[in-house]
């Protein structure tokens, strides 16, 4: 059984809009702005990078994000330190997609998002971008995971060992672990 059992159906199906759409969604931007809430005290940092023709997230449905979210947070914050210890860290990696090769080691990440995807696998990474980065994540960070969703329906994401991590507002610093070419389809440059 997982950790976030017993969590309400709004906030399964808010997250599990997270995993559907390759696109940041309703359902994902209510995520991202309810961890923007709980981090940082306003969601307006989600709510301002709202893509064109997505309908702004309900401050209502925001609310009740928050607020199971925080619940679930909990939870997970302390599977992790009966894992790794009160002050532990975990590292992740994330795939991205860049046209000019980057030199490896440590670099600034640019802040985006509030939440973004990584999982502990860094082939897993590599299928998502021609550059692997990664992180020592700390565990207060770790907004959810796979591992604690045990007795949800996200299979892909098992298998993906994925985490849903925030990402501060100025960024954070990270280290390149592995770049590639880009590979263009035909006609691009």
């Amino acid at each position: 059984m997982g950790i976030l059992e017993g969590r309400s159906d709004f906030l399964a199906d808010v997250t599990a809009g997270w995993e559907r759409s390759p696109k940041l969604g309703v359902d994902g931007q209510t995520v991202q702005a309810a961890v923007a809430n709980i981090y940082e005290g306003s969601p307006e940092r989600a709510t301002k990078r709202t893509p064109v023709g997505i309908p702004t997230t309900n401050p209502k449905n925001i609310n009740q994000a928050t607020s199971e979210l925080k619940d679930s947070m909990n939870k997970e914050h302390a599977f992790w330190k009966s894992k790794l210890g009160e002050d532990g860290t975990i590292r992740l990696y994330r795939g991205l997609v860049e046209r000019e090769l980057p030199n490896l080691g440590q670099r600034k990440e640019p802040g985006g998002y509030p939440a973004n995807s990584w999982t502990t696998d860094p082939e897993v990474a590599a299928r998502f971008g021609n550059v692997v980065i990664a992180q020592e994540v700390p565990i207060d960070y770790i907004v959810a995971s796979s591992f604690s969703l045990l007795s949800s329906p996200f299979a892909e994401q098992m298998k993906m060992k994925e985490f849903i991590v925030y990402n501060p507002p100025n960024g954070s610093q990270v280290e390149v672990v592995m770049a590639t070419k880009l590979k263009l389809g035909k006609g691009r440059k």
